[in-house]
């Protein structure tokens, strides 16, 4: 965000981290609620396939509600820090930033289109991992923020989907691929997510300590210097 004051691109960095950081957490908790529903509860009812579906597209709707209203909010905050020549700027590079985030995200799960429903879940890890790389490397380019957790959440997905990818491949003839890729496809995502939000959740709460121990540093600063001058 060169383009863009220092307190600015500073504010812009704390809101995006925070939100990024609550979506990865709503995502960890509708993929752990929804599994433990389909696991425990909807195969025991009758029309078990409509329930799931009602219950999934519910879910899917609150995450997409919570994901929404977090970068919108986001953005907005930001906006309203920002003069005329920077919010007309940052508008280009967000809509440069949101086609990017789509086509990444469509370009990383066509992968899992080559795949059985059995093999496909492990593959999900690679494809959710590519999406999180693409959203590391956008946001450096385009807006010179690095959120490192984001970097080495996809990290942990790739090195797991690989190890497992290929323990599928020798496991015993009585073990279910589709069993073993949904454990271990669950467990996976939802730690790696959830751990990952928590610690941007975290981080972004430091650094907004931080700015606001050195914003009263400097006026703290600025009041001895208009006494002594008084003097």
């Amino acid at each position: 965000m060169r383009y863009a004051r220092g307190h600015v691109k500073r504010y812009w960095g704390f809101a995006y981290r925070r939100n990024i950081g609550i979506s990865m957490v709503a995502f960890a908790m509708v993929l752990a609620i929804g599994v433990a529903f389909t696991s425990l509860i909807g195969s025991s009812l009758v029309n078990s396939a409509l329930v799931d579906l009602i219950f999934w597209g519910m879910l899917v709707v609150i995450a997409t509600l919570v994901l929404v209203a977090s970068f919108v909010g986001a953005h907005i905050a930001s906006v309203n820090l920002m003069n005329d020549a920077e919010h007309s700027v940052h508008s280009k590079y967000v809509g440069a930033w949101v086609a990017l985030l789509a086509v990444g995200a469509i370009a990383c799960v066509l992968p899992m289109l080559f795949f059985g429903s059995s093999m496909a879940l492990l593959v999900f890890m690679f494809s959710l991992g590519g999406m999180l790389w693409v959203l590391y490397f956008s946001t450096f380019l385009l807006f010179r923020h690095a959120y490192h957790e984001v970097a080495i959440a996809a990290l942990a997905l790739w090195i797991v989907f690989v190890v497992s990818f290929t323990g599928a491949a020798s496991m015993p003839g009585g073990v279910s691929i589709k069993a073993y890729s949904l454990f271990v496809s669950t467990v996976v995502v939802t730690t790696v997510m959830g751990i990952t939000g928590m610690a941007m959740l975290f981080n972004a709460s430091r650094e907004f300590v931080s700015e606001f121990v050195q914003s009263q540093e400097a006026k703290s600063g600025t009041r001895h210097k208009v006494r002594r001058g008084a003097r």
